[in-house]
């Protein structure tokens, strides 16, 4: 009997060694799981891989002509989903040329974000209503490739949209959300936008009607 208790004791004390090394480095694995955002300086945003803990750089900058196939690609990889856009079939490079054309850095920029080289999200800045009289108000839109949705590219860049828009000479922003994409009703509300309008039904995807959701937030 003694014999036999003294060998769970030793075995006790291999589990709590055993135990001891390990514990640092689950801890190591728990932290690296979660992808950290955040902006080191005007342009650039410092990101932590999930799983692996690299470290690696996103630029972010105004588009250029040469990026609007990839804008284009981003977009239209979110049309299946019928959760983004009201467009039922992808668009053509050609068809978005002049919305492109109609972004100015100055006052209605398009920014993309750059991962190692490759433009894996964008923002726009889009004139509301198209009149002289509503220029100090502008809509954003947000559109992420989906190999990089889940790493909070979204909220670093509605935040700088925010932070922003001021210096556009932009004191409100709008957002229009389809009201069954919740994941982007609460992104914007983070931010304290709210609703401002709601049309019941005025879009029809795959024969489903679908209500169209109206959010600003009032910056100056």
């Amino acid at each position: 009997m003694r014999k036999r208790a003294e060998k769970r004791g030793e075995r006790h004390k291999i589990d709590d060694k055993l135990a001891f090394h390990l514990f640092p480095l689950s801890l190591f694995v728990h932290m690296y799981h979660y992808t950290l955002a955040f902006f080191t300086d005007g342009n650039k945003m410092t990101v932590c891989k999930r799983g692996d803990g690299k470290m690696e750089s996103c630029l972010i900058r105004d588009a250029a002509a040469a990026d609007l196939p990839h804008i284009v690609r981003i977009y239209n990889e979110t049309i299946p989903s019928r959760m983004v856009t009201a467009d039922l079939e992808p668009v053509s490079v050609e068809s978005r040329r002049a919305w492109f054309e109609a972004h100015d850095p100055h006052n209605r920029p398009l920014w993309v974000v750059e991962d190692d080289g490759a433009v894996c999200a964008w923002l726009s800045f889009q004139s509301f209503y198209g009149r002289p009289a509503y220029r100090h108000t502008a809509e954003v839109s947000i559109y992420i490739a989906e190999t990089h949705r889940g790493r909070g590219l979204g909220t670093k860049l509605l935040e700088r949209a925010v932070e922003r828009a001021p210096e556009l000479g932009i004191k409100t922003l709008l957002g229009f959300i389809f009201a069954h994409n919740e994941p982007s009703l609460r992104l914007f509300s983070r931010f304290g936008f709210e609703r401002w309008g709601y049309f019941p039904r005025v879009a029809e995807l795959d024969g489903v009607e679908r209500d169209l959701v109206i959010v600003g937030k009032r910056l100056v």
